[in-house]
């Protein structure tokens, strides 16, 4: 399946129009319509963000690399608090539009 196909497929999924998906990327309408028409295809950047947006991976998006979305949501074993950070980083970023760089979080912990 090409990158055009499966960026319909995941737009269905979502439920998004063309120009809700540019929206949240921060491209053109023109620039979405030339992705969903395999004239062009995005540049990293935009990659990341759309696949944000999207609920998917770029691995996915790009080259058709199974998508996170369909491994098991909880790995066997404790999480580290670096992975549950991470994690609530990168789903912040998804319902912000924003690429996973621009999310910032602190923890702090209350000396008792």
């Amino acid at each position: 399946m090409s990158f055009n196909r499966r960026l319909e497929q995941k737009m269905q999924q979502r439920g998004f129009s063309g120009s809700q998906v540019a929206q949240l990327v921060g491209v053109s309408p023109m620039a979405v319509s030339n992705w969903r028409n395999g004239r062009t295809v995005p540049r990293q950047e935009a990659f990341e963000r759309l696949a944000q947006v999207l609920g998917s991976t770029v691995p996915f998006l790009r080259d058709g690399i199974k998508d996170d979305a369909q491994r098991p949501a909880v790995k066997s074993g404790p999480r580290t608090q670096a992975e549950i950070i991470a994690d609530a980083r990168r789903e912040i970023a998804a319902i912000a539009g924003l690429p996973v760089s621009q999310v910032i979080l602190e923890v702090r912990f209350a000396n008792n």
